[in-house]
């Protein structure tokens, strides 16, 4: 990573102020994808892979917009996010099949009422101004 960045310089795209900040945003982008790619091969152990990408594609936008948890490292926030998922995926083993609409029901209105109510969250590890929150 360090040698992009020392290209990035070199080339003129991105000037030594700016250089701690490119590195962190990459690191940012790699544990994303890291996430990623290890949510797919828990669904795929679990054999659960089209939930696997239904998960992701509810999750990802919450933790973008709401708010929420903050870890203080992207590596703890790495392991809950994992854990997270791992939660959510034994919770599939364990309920009834006939049951998922219900739930799923239940769920979305919680999570709807909770979003409505507390989002976003302002964190010390996450600091907004006033547009965002009314955009919130």
């Amino acid at each position: 990573m360090l040698r992009m960045i020392d290209y990035l310089k070199e080339e003129g795209i991105v000037s030594e102020e700016e250089m701690p900040i490119v590195l962190y945003g990459m690191k940012i982008v790699l544990i994303t994808v890291v996430e990623f790619i290890s949510i797919l091969l828990v669904a795929i152990w679990r054999e659960n892979i089209l939930e696997g990408l239904w998960f992701l594609l509810g999750f990802c936008p919450l933790r973008l917009y709401v708010g929420g948890y903050h870890s203080k490292t992207p590596i703890r926030c790495y392991f809950m996010t994992i854990a997270v998922y791992m939660v959510f995926s034994l919770l599939l083993a364990v309920i009834p099949v006939e049951m998922y609409r219900t739930i799923e029901l239940i769920t979305g209105v919680l999570t709807f009422c909770m979003v409505h109510h507390f989002a976003p969250i302002v964190h010390e590890n996450r600091k907004i101004n006033f547009f965002e929150v009314k955009r919130y």
